[in-house]
């Protein structure tokens, strides 16, 4: 019995031991969240680039997003067409975008809303997983002291989905709302880009969803086998 005893023991000192884990690193997240949304707000974040997307305007990708202009060379020498007049655009002057898995806007000295919604995917995604994390922490303890249908921890999953799900929409809408405001005020370096140039584009992270359908999936086993737990007792 004592090998039994000390094996047990062992057992729950490892998922005690997970639990606080788990719980000091969503502290931490929330925490880091909150700063970084701090930071944002008073204009001292980093808001890196905005999606967009090219709708129109000649331009040359493989020299960087460089439109054509009538009358100027490209350094291989070469012209493009359709090109378009000198006073529309400077020759040679690119883009204010660059590759950064898509089209990103290089925007400079962004303040009010605008740099809060750009900096989402980085102070919304700390705060949600970290608010994720704590929801889920009762259930990690009930699921260590082998009690995986404990009261409270279908609605926990289901909130922590709702939770993650909510968090994913925003982190992929605010961005597309701060690069329209970007365009709309010309909040970056260089000349004006025409109307139509560029336009707003989405930048969409999938893999969340994956999360939230394990999290729904659970949360309805869960709540399932607590009903045919509480009928199976009832007929004991």
């Amino acid at each position: 019995m004592g090998a039994v005893d000390t094996v047990v023991q062992g057992r729950s000192l490892a998922s005690g031991g997970l639990v606080g884990v788990v719980t000091v690193a969503a502290v931490g997240a929330v925490v880091a969240g909150a700063a970084q949304l701090v930071l944002a707000a008073t204009g001292r974040g980093t808001s890196g680039t905005l999606p967009v997307r090219i709708s129109g305007g000649p331009a040359r990708a493989d020299l960087g997003i460089v439109p054509a202009v009538e009358g100027w060379a490209y350094p291989d020498g070469s012209f493009a067409e359709p090109a378009v007049p000198r006073d529309v655009w400077p020759g040679g002057q690119p883009l204010p975008v660059q590759h950064v898995g898509g089209l990103g806007l290089t925007w400079w000295e962004p303040s009010g809303w605008a740099v809060v919604a750009a900096g989402a995917p980085l102070w919304l995604s700390l705060l949600v997983g970290g608010l994720v994390a704590l929801l889920l922490v009762p259930v990690l303890r009930s699921w260590a002291h082998a009690d995986p249908f404990a009261a409270g921890a279908a609605p926990r999953l289901a909130g922590a989905a709702a939770a993650l799900l909510a968090g994913w929409a925003l982190v992929v809408v605010l961005p597309h709302l701060a690069a329209r405001h970007a365009l709309a005020t010309h909040a970056y370096g260089g000349p004006a880009v025409p109307d139509g140039w560029l336009t707003a584009g989405w930048s969409v992270p999938w893999w969340p969803l994956t999360v939230v359908a394990l999290l729904a999936v659970l949360a309805w086993a869960t709540h399932r086998g607590r009903r045919l737990a509480r009928d199976t007792e009832g007929l004991v």
